[in-house]
């Protein structure tokens, strides 16, 4: 591309350069396989299903990665907040089963934002694992309310809508994480923001390309 303007001093320079970032690039990605515990020659392992899903039934076997992502939830004891919007909710609900077996003394505030309760996932999964955590308390909005009033699967306290976050019972020194839109959540940590939750007490997992810091 750049034609006669690569002398053999400015190829030579170019390709150091290169070299000189994938060494750095690659001693990073062994740190993080190291950090997680994770051969990188055997990414996958097998696990099996044990709730019927749309396209697998239970005792299917399938080849998945081990999880990561951003969003890791420390031992300590600070409250928890979980907040998510439609699919946003799977890290938390990693979150809540964790905690039910390691930590079921930890408060943690679940709140979720969904279309209605028949497009809510991983509901009753949320529910089973709440109900082993004596100071779990779940709130949920919908914006169609049909199919909540039944409260078979533990919605917790719902309401019409979308989430008010003054309406959340936020305890002292809770840490907030959050997955979700990138509208949602900035919406969220401005009503964040307004009750007092500083910044570094706030934590967010971006499904997609993360764009938040270009916009906000």
């Amino acid at each position: 591309m750049l034609g006669d303007a690569v002398t053999p001093e400015v190829h030579a320079a170019w390709s150091e350069v290169y070299w000189l970032f994938a060494t750095l690039l690659i001693a990073e990605e062994a740190r993080l396989y190291h950090e997680a515990a994770c051969d990188p020659a055997v990414p996958y392992r097998t696990w099996r299903v044990t709730e019927r899903f749309e396209s697998v039934a239970p005792g299917d076997e399938l080849e998945l990665s081990r999880p990561f992502g951003d969003v890791v939830v420390d031992d300590g004891d600070d409250p928890l907040v979980l907040v998510s919007a439609g699919i946003g909710i799977t890290p938390a609900a990693a979150i809540i089963d964790r905690l039910a077996a390691a930590q079921p003394g930890r408060r943690v505030l679940a709140v979720h934002a969904d279309r209605s309760p028949r497009t809510h996932p991983l509901r009753e999964q949320i529910a089973r694992a709440g109900r082993r955590m004596p100071g779990f308390q779940l709130m949920t909005w919908y914006e169609d309310l049909d199919g909540a009033a039944s409260g078979g699967a533990g919605d917790g306290d719902v309401r019409p809508g979308r989430i008010d976050v003054s309406a959340l019972p936020l305890p002292p020194k809770a840490r907030v994480f959050m997955c979700g839109p990138i509208p949602f959540m900035r919406e969220i940590r401005r009503g964040l923001a307004d009750a007092g939750i500083s910044d570094e007490r706030v934590h967010y997992e971006v499904f997609g390309p993360d764009l938040w810091n270009k916009e906000d």
